[in-house]
């Protein structure tokens, strides 16, 4: 019993930790690629809308 709830423990603190880092890892990207598009001659606000995805049809 006392495994069991051992290794649920793991389980949950790696879907956590890595839910964590995954989010950290795509706040980097989107901030390096915010800067990118600033450098390329975008205002703040174009760089905001292209880096949070919004799309034009």
């Amino acid at each position: 019993m006392i495994t069991a709830v051992v290794w649920f423990v793991i389980i949950i603190s790696g879907i956590v930790w890595f839910t964590y880092d995954e989010h950290k890892f795509d706040e980097r990207e989107g901030r390096r690629d915010y800067y990118k598009h600033i450098e390329n001659g975008c205002t703040p606000k174009e760089a905001a809308f292209l880096v949070n995805g919004a799309v034009e049809e």
